[in-house]
């Protein structure tokens, strides 16, 4: 691939129509639900911002966590400049798997692979990444 290669326009429609059928999917009435373990995502880190500090109880919780390997993804978004955006994954995890309130979100950046796994989870023909083909379920 040329390192001129500019993206072509449609990129940003083909990923936010993608990520609107991973979204749809994960909205199904008893679907099978996608744990970060499935993902690959197990372990990995998650942004201080997600965590809230509890100042009152002299309890800092701000520290560099990880998802948890049952934490459920539940819905992805797009975010950043349009030629490149970056897309987000909101996971929900128990209170006993890293001691916080009830389904505690927590966002993690999803890259390539765990998208191309992802979509192959929900059964979605996709294409991530510049040298991607379209993934096939099996």
């Amino acid at each position: 691939m040329s390192q001129n290669h500019r993206l072509a326009t449609t990129t940003r429609t083909l990923e936010l129509r993608q990520v609107d059928e991973i979204n749809q999917r994960l909205a199904e009435a008893g679907r099978t639900e996608v744990t970060a373990a499935m993902l690959g995502l197990d372990g990995a880190q998650i942004p201080a911002s997600s965590f809230p500090k509890f100042e009152l109880f002299m309890i800092d919780s701000s520290g560099p966590r990880t998802l948890p390997p049952l934490a459920v993804i539940d819905h992805v978004w797009a975010e950043g400049t349009p030629g490149f955006p970056y897309l987000m994954g909101y996971f929900r995890t128990q209170p006993a798997e890293l001691d916080l309130p009830p389904m505690q979100g927590l966002v993690v950046s999803l890259h390539t692979d765990a998208l191309g796994r992802l979509s192959r989870q929900l059964r979605l023909r996709h294409c991530w990444g510049p040298d991607a083909v379209a993934v096939y379920p099996s």
